[in-house]
């Protein structure tokens, strides 16, 4: 006879059970894919640099500025993130089975198995200074690969993971800029920026098979189609005009003319072709520019214009064809997947943060007091509100531009009580109404001669009980706007900086301000009321570029950081700042709330934490005082060792998992939740509440 469950044991499981899901459900699966060790969500995809479908069509792969996604196209469900790559990804290519997929990025050449989505091989012998690998080309068979860096194109044999061959002579002396295989890999097509000419390869042989001249300097895009008979190609043609054309390879003529452009006044090193590709029975070839898809028939000698649409509401950097030839996905801020019969939108893949590399990169971010909201700014014009609670996109808030420049976000602050967002840029300081997403005031106070609208704005801070807000300009000039009252006002203004203010900091009731730049003053610590210095740090610096810097609430600690000298953290509370951490090198420092953990960021892509309470100790040394020469230099030694040994107890963590520098660090105000922003277009958010408080097993 079964035992029946009692009725409130399976109430109990059941409300365990919802617990775990709830838990477990807080936030989409991909921003939970190959999570680093001490994150709890990734937010943003980074930016598009190219895209493919799987030879089986089951899979779509988007190689980003932080790694590859896969997505599983009968849903177009994000399926998972590779990533453990430095710097972007800039290109990938699928193996013929669709087991494999390449990849190029800063450190090498990547294999991945897609069914395991794990690294299976890694070309590390590809790599080194001026040799960044760029592109890849896989054969259809998945025997070799093709890759191209700034010294030439390479081919490796995949199996052995070895290279066979270089193509250097007489090849390109120059960036190899885009390269395609024929479908039975006997003919590699390459073209260089600087060079006048494009080249087709005879693969089996490593040999150079034929040269098409006419071309003047500047990028080339090139696409080979099945056979390789045919031969797209777009860039700057030698009379001056630059266009489309298509090539017999065979015969090294040109067949057409697809269309052809007037090369705009003062000359241009672009092509109007950002992107080409043969429909897979190579009936179509597709051409994208300036956001525009054209489609050509080239079954006849003369090809003919099918079709033109808008696919992207910028440029069009990328397009991929499905294996059946039904639908066209193109990249650029997002990627879009059209149906080719009647140019119809059939989905579209969000949550990327531009495209081709920088135009994505986070330059800075802040989280809200409460650690609910997060701010992020993109290299352009772009800023995005977060629900760091559920990891969501609230908003996407684009600027207007006052002026002809490109409106570049340098800095973001969001106010204590996540109500109001500044941004810093080339036209001024902006501010955002967080529950409306809309801007709601553009303070154009006077503020440099060096840009066209006078008023750059390179970084904003606000203090942490809200009231006061600080901004640094590109002419070095600091600003303290009040905002005790419904409408800002112009606190104080504070001279002293020669060049670019890069950043800024408040204490907690904004009554000291810290700023940072470069030249003999390149950091300041100032009395806001009365603009007078508190301390000097002439004669303590090094090097004379700030980047970054960091105020604890009572202003008793400053966090900096530049180059040369790396990290700094100043006891403050005497006559003159003393420096108790140095020679760590970063890109950003902050302090969190209670100025007991120093968090720092550098161009690897690294958060390191630090124990503050250990550094400020100061080593002892166990000698008398100078007796004799031995015990001094004895002495001197037990501090040197001392100091050393202090470093390695203060360091708590060290956090890896973005692939590009990091360009912003912010705590929430408990100090249980810090975001880090890089270069790689991703915020990743670190729960330092678990790094303080590890569970144990009872």
């Amino acid at each position: 006879m079964k035992k029946k469950i009692p009725l409130f044991i399976f109430t109990s499981l059941l409300t365990l059970y919802a617990l775990i899901s709830t838990a477990f459900a807080q936030y989409p699966a991909h921003t939970q894919f190959s999570l680093p060790e001490g994150a709890k969500v990734r937010l943003g995809k980074g930016s598009v640099m190219e895209i493919a479908y799987s030879p089986d069509g089951n899979l779509f792969a988007v190689a980003s500025s932080a790694g590859i996604w896969l997505y599983d196209t009968e849903t177009y469900q994000e399926r998972a993130f590779l990533t453990g790559q430095r710097g972007e990804v800039t290109s990938i290519a699928w193996s013929g089975d669709s087991r494999l997929l390449a990849s190029a990025s800063d450190d090498g050449v990547r294999l991945w198995d897609t069914a395991t989505a794990t690294l299976k091989i890694n070309l590390t012998e590809h790599h080194g200074e001026h040799m960044t690998p760029e592109l890849v080309a896989f054969s259809t068979d998945g025997t070799f690969l093709v890759s191209s860096d700034f010294h030439g194109i390479r081919l490796w044999d995949v199996k052995t993971a070895t290279l066979k061959a270089t193509l250097k002579e007489p090849g390109h002396r120059e960036r190899v800029g885009s390269i395609s295989l024929s479908r039975d890999a006997r003919l590699l097509a390459s073209g260089s920026w600087h060079e006048d000419t494009i080249q087709i390869w005879d693969v089996k042989t490593a040999t150079l098979k034929t040269t098409f001249p006419g071309f003047g300097p500047g990028d080339k895009c090139v696409s080979l189609n099945a056979d390789g008979t045919r031969l797209a190609a777009g860039g700057t043609a030698s009379g001056g005009k630059y266009g489309w054309f298509l090539w017999d390879v065979e015969n090294a003529t040109q067949i057409a003319t697809l269309i052809e452009y007037e090369t705009p006044e003062g000359g241009s090193s672009q092509t109007p072709v950002e992107s080409l590709a043969w429909s897979p029975d190579g009936t179509i070839l597709a051409a994208g520019y300036d956001g525009i898809v054209r489609l050509w028939d080239v079954t006849t000698a003369a090809p003919t214009l099918k079709t033109t649409f808008r696919a992207q509401t910028e440029g069009v950097e990328s397009l991929a064809w499905s294996p059946d030839g039904t639908h066209l996905a193109t990249g650029s801020s997002d990627v879009r997947l059209w149906d080719v019969q009647n140019t119809t939108l059939k989905t579209t893949l969000t949550g990327y943060t531009g495209s081709q590399g920088y135009t994505g990169s986070v330059t800075s971010c802040s989280l809200s007091a409460d650690g609910t909201r997060l701010a992020s700014a993109i290299w352009t014009d772009t800023l995005h509100l977060w629900d760091v609670t559920t990891a969501t996109h609230i908003a996407t808030l684009r600027t207007t531009p006052t002026h002809s420049w490109e409106p570049v976000i340098d800095s973001v602050s969001l106010n204590p009580e996540g109500t109001l967002i500044a941004t810093g840029q080339a036209d001024g300081l902006r501010l955002w109404d967080v529950k409306s997403t809309k801007e709601v005031g553009l303070l154009t106070e006077k503020i440099s001669d060096r840009s066209p609208s006078g008023r750059r704005i390179s970084s904003v801070s606000w203090s942490a009980d809200g009231t006061h807000l600080a901004s640094g300009n590109d002419h070095g000039t600091v600003h303290l706007w009040d905002f005790t009252n419904t409408t800002p006002t112009l606190k104080a203004t504070l001279i002293g900086h020669r060049e670019e203010v890069h950043s800024v900091a408040l204490n907690a009731d904004g009554t000291l301000l810290a700023s940072a730049s470069e030249g003999s003053h390149a950091l300041r610590l100032r009395d806001v009321e009365n603009g007078t210095e508190k301390v000097m740090f002439t004669e303590l610096l090094r090097d004379t570029r700030v980047y970054s810097l960091s105020l604890n609430a009572d202003g008793t600690l400053l966090a900096s950081t530049s180059g040369r000298d790396g990290t700094h953290l100043w006891d403050l509370t005497g006559a003159s700042p003393k420096p108790i951490l140095t020679g760590i090198s970063s890109t950003w420092v902050a302090l969190n709330p209670e100025s007991t953990i120093l968090a720092s960021g550098d161009r690897y892509g690294k958060v390191s934490l630090w124990d503050v309470p250990t550094l400020m100790a100061v080593p002892k040394t166990p000698f008398p005082e100078n007796k004799t020469l031995s015990i001094s230099v004895m002495s001197e030694a037990f501090v040197k060792v001392s100091v050393i040994l202090k470093f390695i107890a203060a360091h708590k963590a060290t956090f890896t998992g973005h692939a590009d520098t990091i360009r912003g660090l912010s705590w929430s105000a408990d100090g249980s939740l810090l975001a880090s922003g890089s270069a790689d277009g991703t915020v990743l958010l670190w729960d330092i509440d678990a790094l303080q408080h590890p569970k144990t097993d009872n």
